[in-house]
Parts: structure tokens; C-alpha cells; sequence
């Protein structure tokens, strides 16, 4: 396929829950003005925190609270980036996403959260994926550490485990969505918590790979030339109440160990991890 088309593909996996609603109900055109409205108010309160890259990006989407922006749309704004969009229902196994990735191909879940989730949705939707992710994949470096990632991520040996995972973590995410009980959720994060250490998991390679996608293009921090620490992961950007409340977190310096921390993309953070720059992580993915 090439850069500028749409392709369906079929899911390999159902979505976490039934909770959102598709982009053609009628709650989501009020879904996405209240996020785009609030979102404007939070990125002008915190854009000395906000890396330039992302604003610069995020004008060239033209994106308006009075409608849902459709995917054509999207892919006629995103064209000069060479990256394609897949729609897709649900939230994608490593190995699919990663696929598509590896070819310049980005997933948009066609699901929107609810009013009640508009300040922080503990799954991706379409708001994460367009407002957290498209904005970021004109930055060159930035598309170049998330390929390479993804080659590197499918040129490694598989890891059975790694399915084990994302099967536990798609139920800890249906319950999140659901707003089930902190015991319930608390069950399920320790069974995903089992799974890793059952089966070593940290020291595979894929899951490796997989966390240093998370940490660094869903909930990183760059320092660029000027030092500071700004907002650049995903996670953050398309999550008010996480972009407000990561200023309070702890921030470490990535590394070969600090990637290895574990993560959970249904609540905020405990603590964030900084790098330099795209180009320094590429130092951190194997050749194959």
C-alpha cells in the first residue's frame, strides 16, 4: 500500500469493552468539542511543558470542536508525512500494531470515549490516536525511532508470553472502561503483574521493544537543546487530568534499566521517564 491511502484491515482482536461510542453516534460530535475546547484551554495554560514539535504538528491537523474530523480527512492532512492510516475497532496485539508500524502504517481506533472519560479514558480511542499520535509523525526523527522500533520489535524471537500479556491486559482494560470495583482492578493488575514475572518477561527482547515504546512515545518526556523536560508522549497529551498531574511525578533519565519499569496505561503514572532526543533512542534498538 502506498503512503497516502486507507486500508481496512480485519481485527484479530475483539475491543477491551463495549463502553464509547462509534464516530456516527450522535454523542460523539459532543464528546469531541468538549475535548477539543478543553484541550485548547490546557495546551495554552502548559505550552512552555509541551514539546514544539507536537504544537507545530498538531496546527497542520486543522482540527475544529464543531465536528468529528473524518479519516479521509485526516490522511489528506497527514499526506506530506508519507504515513498512512488503518482504521481499525479495536486496540491491536504488539505484533499486529507493531506490523503496520513497521511500514509506515498508523491504527485508528474508530471509537470515542465517554463524556464522563473526556478529561483522562483509560483505554485509546480516537481522541488518543488523533490527538496524542498524529501530530508527532511529521517529525522525522520521530518516524524513524518508531519504524525502526517496530522492524526490530518483529525481527525478534517471539515470545508466547507476550500474547498472555496483552490477553490480561485488554480484561484489565475492559474493567477500567466498565469503572468496576478498585478490587476488581487491583485482581486484574496483579495477574498481569504474575504474568511478567512468571515468565521473565523483562528479559525478552519484545518486551523490551514494547516498553520502550510505551515509555518513550506514549508517556516520555524530551529534553531537547534547552534541557527542560517537555511533554512529548501520547498517553499525556491526549489525557488532561494525566498532563496536569505529571508535573507532580518523578521524572528519570531512561536507560537500558529504567525502560524496564512497569507501566500501566489504565490509570496515571508513578513516574515518567526523560531522554534527549529521538536519535539518542535509536541507540537503544538492535540492529537485525
Amino acid at each position: 500500500m502506498g503512503a497516502g491511502s486507507i486500508t481496512t484491515v480485519p481485527l484479530e482482536r475483539a475491543r477491551a469493552s463495549s463502553g464509547g461510542s462509534t464516530l456516527d453516534h450522535e454523542s460523539a460530535v459532543g464528546v469531541w468539542g468538549s475535548f477539543l475546547e478543553l484541550h485548547q484551554r490546557v495546551l495554552d495554560e502548559h505550552r512552555h511543558e509541551i514539546a514544539d514539535d507536537y504544537l507545530e504538528g498538531l496546527s497542520h491537523l486543522s482540527l475544529t470542536s464543531a465536528r468529528v474530523p473524518s479519516i479521509h480527512e485526516l490522511q489528506s492532512r497527514l499526506m506530506p508525512s508519507g504515513w498512512s492510516l488503518v482504521p481499525v475497532d479495536a486496540f491491536l496485539s504488539p505484533r499486529v500494531f507493531f506490523e503496520h508500524l513497521s511500514m509506515r502504517r498508523f491504527p485508528v481506533i474508530m471509537h470515542i470515549r465517554t463524556e464522563e472519560q473526556v478529561g483522562y479514558s483509560p483505554v485509546p480511542d480516537f481522541i488518543h490516536d488523533v490527538l496524542g499520535h498524529l501530530p508527532l509523525l511529521h517529525v522525522g526523527a520521530h518516524a524513524r525511532f518508531v519504524t525502526r522500533l517496530a522492524e526490530s520489535y518483529l525481527h525478534a524471537p517471539p515470545c508466547a508470553v507476550e500474547d498472555q500479556i496483552f490477553d490480561a491486559q485488554v480484561q484489565e482494560s475492559a474493567l477500567a472502561e466498565r469503572g468496576a470495583s478498585d478490587r476488581a482492578l487491583e485482581d486484574a493488575r496483579m495477574l498481569v503483574r504474575a504474568i511478567e514475572e512468571r515468565s521473565r518477561v523483562r528479559s525478552s527482547l519484545r518486551s523490551r521493544l514494547r516498553k520502550l515504546y510505551l515509555w518513550t512515545v506514549e508517556f516520555g518526556f524530551v529534553t531537547g537543546a534547552m534541557g527542560a523536560p517537555k511533554v512529548v508522549g501520547a498517553g499525556i497529551l491526549s489525557s488532561h487530568d494525566e498532563l496536569v498531574r505529571a508535573k507532580e511525578r518523578p521524572r528519570v533519565l531512561l536507560t537500558n534499566e529504567t525502560v524496564l519499569a512497569s507501566y500501566d496505561f489504565t490509570q496515571v503514572q508513578l513516574q515518567y521517564l526523560v531522554f534527549e532526543g529521538w536519535e539518542q533512542l535509536e541507540s537503544l534498538i538492535p540492529e537485525h
